[in-house]
């Protein structure tokens, strides 16, 4: 399920270039998360989105989940969060729910598939993974022909989007597809596989607005205490399976070995 999500209030005589910071991929990493946050609130933006995956691998899903609860105008499901719904009885998710509240796990039910904004003439849409299937994803090297996929409608009656931004592979780039078709992917916040810093999205345009005019996207990258996020997940009780490897690519910003809760 997708919808165009209802502006923000924007306060009277504020300027008229809006600013959208899109994070994502956070994993329950809440160092991280915090760092991002101070960065944020410096550029005084108009709204905050998360494309998803707030739990999984981490240590500190119940803080990360109410920080994006809190802070964002929306939250996007995620794999992680659908694989928690579904597969309650895996070791992480079993401890991941003793871990967030009634109303976290409400909140978490209610996350939808992907939102549309409308920013200088383009209409931006927003997902995890893709906005059908937060398990279909599609990496930076992948032909063009499965990417333009991503820009197909959803249901009878969508419109195309000019640009998507979604998340999921944890490695932040920007791709044009012929015409005004634009392809982004946010990065990761709490668990960034390209270079082991936290990164978000900045976005600049003119808000709900179908006129043509200049927009920006910007990569932040956010250095933060790796090794304190380190200490704290292994105090933390968290299952080991898996830990070392989420350890690993905190500290490299790189794929250690392919695994799975599943395995």
């Amino acid at each position: 399920m997708g919808v165009t999500a209802s502006a923000p209030e924007r306060k009277e005589g504020s300027p008229q270039v809006y600013k959208l910071a899109v994070i994502s991929d956070i994993h329950a990493n809440r160092t991280a998360l915090e760092s991002v946050m101070e960065v944020i609130d410096g550029l005084e933006v108009d709204e905050i989105i998360c494309l998803g995956d707030i739990i999984g691998k981490g240590a500190f899903p119940g803080e990360t989940a109410e920080i994006c609860r809190r802070r964002c105008s929306f939250t996007l499901l995620g794999n992680h969060e659908d694989f928690f719904l579904k597969d309650p009885a895996v070791d992480y998710y079993r401890w991941a729910r003793k871990e967030l509240s009634p109303d976290q796990l409400d909140w978490i039910r209610s996350l939808p598939l992907y939102q549309d904004r409308l920013i200088s003439g383009r209409r931006m849409r927003f997902c995890h993974a893709s906005p059908r299937d937060v398990h279909h994803r599609v990496y930076p090297r992948e032909p063009d022909e499965n990417k333009l996929k991503y820009f197909l409608p959803v249901n009878a009656g969508d419109e195309s989007p000019d640009v998507l931004c979604y998340g999921d592979v944890h490695c932040a780039y920007m791709q044009g597809l012929g015409g005004e078709r634009l392809l982004l992917n946010a990065g990761s916040v709490g668990n960034p596989l390209d270079l082991p810093q936290a990164v978000f999205l900045l976005i600049r345009g003119l808000f709900q607005s179908s006129r043509k005019a200049p927009y920006s996207f910007e990569f932040i990258r956010v250095p933060y205490d790796i090794e304190k996020e380190i200490r704290l997940t292994l105090a933390s009780g968290i299952p080991e399976r898996g830990r070392d490897i989420y350890i690993q690519e905190l500290r490299q910003g790189a794929h250690g070995k392919r695994w799975s809760y599943y395995s």
